[in-house]
């Protein structure tokens, strides 16, 4: 069973978290017998609760950049990629907040399983909130060049974002309208967000850098020049890929099991999910511009 209750019958999808990423999620938090002292029963139940969707979640009715929204009440994002490696070839990799589907649609007798790398959470609201909550503190810089550049619009909210038109889309295993269906209308596109780290700006030369904060047009370029449009999470990575930012830039994006780069940048925290997109912490300033 999925899920028990006389109030909500089901059916139910599960993204059911491998037990590694189980395990390494219980180590954090001290071990089963303290982890209701730990994160408290309503976080817990929070944290079930959003890798479980109402209805059936099959696979062919998934699409790329898909909002589903789940039982704890926020949504998860659902991508598809075409990829390619040198083992296994062309192959569709689907994910769900950028943790790979690696066996999918295993019956219950409530609903559907679907086994996923990682375990699930739900995200801050949008990329600059996910910048501030980082709990090492390690993007100050970064959000202070956000707000002289004016791009707080751009990465924290639909205003000022790239649009695609606004239409809705059926999304078969949500149930309110119609029986089991429900229109989750997609009003902005997602962004990628490749975020240099404090580290990475004090590298640069400390004049170089105050003239770079003092130029509002020159800085807001260089911040573009980090920014992707679409969810790009590492499991949908071709081996090498070119990628064009909203400078209108390209960043060549190097990726196999074991790292990630971005040009001359090292990706040391991939994959960190917001409402909006997703975050890539980065070890080096992108596309500096020429110093004059």
């Amino acid at each position: 069973m999925l899920c028990r209750g006389p109030s909500a019958p089901g059916p139910y999808t599960l993204f059911a978290p491998s037990e590694r990423a189980l395990g390494e999620l219980l180590h954090r938090l001290g071990g089963v017998d303290t982890i209701l002292d730990t994160m408290g029963k309503d976080s817990l139940l929070k944290l079930l609760q959003y890798h479980v969707l109402r209805g059936y979640a099959l696979l062919e009715d998934m699409e790329h950049e898909l909002l589903a929204r789940t039982l704890e009440g926020s949504h998860l994002r659902i991508n598809r990629y075409d990829t390619y490696d040198n083992v296994y070839g062309s192959a569709t990799v689907t994910t769900a907040n950028g943790e790979r589907l690696v066996r999918a649609e295993l019956a219950a007798d409530n609903g559907l399983v679907h086994f996923i790398e990682g375990v699930l959470a739900p995200p801050p609201a949008d990329l600059v909130r996910t910048l501030s909550r980082d709990p090492r503190g390690r993007f100050s810089v970064l959000i202070e060049a956000v707000k002289l550049a004016g791009l707080q619009e751009v990465l924290a909210d639909t205003k000022g974002r790239p649009k695609v038109p606004l239409r809705g889309r059926w999304c078969p295993w949500q149930t309110s309208g119609a029986p089991g269906r429900s229109v989750v209308p997609l009003a902005a596109v997602p962004l990628t967000l490749l975020a240099p780290t404090n580290v990475a700006f004090t590298q640069l030369p400390a004049e170089q850098l105050r003239r770079l904060l003092r130029d509002r047009r020159r800085l807001r370029q260089l911040l573009l020049g980090h920014v992707l449009v679409g969810s790009v999470y590492s499991a949908g990575l071709q081996p090498f890929q070119e990628l064009e930012t909203l400078a209108g830039s390209t960043v060549r994006v190097f990726s196999d099991t074991v790292s990630m780069k971005v040009d001359n940048a090292l990706v040391i925290v991939p994959d960190v999910t917001a409402g909006n997109g997703v975050v890539h912490a980065i070890d080096a300033v992108l596309g500096l511009p020429e110093e004059r």
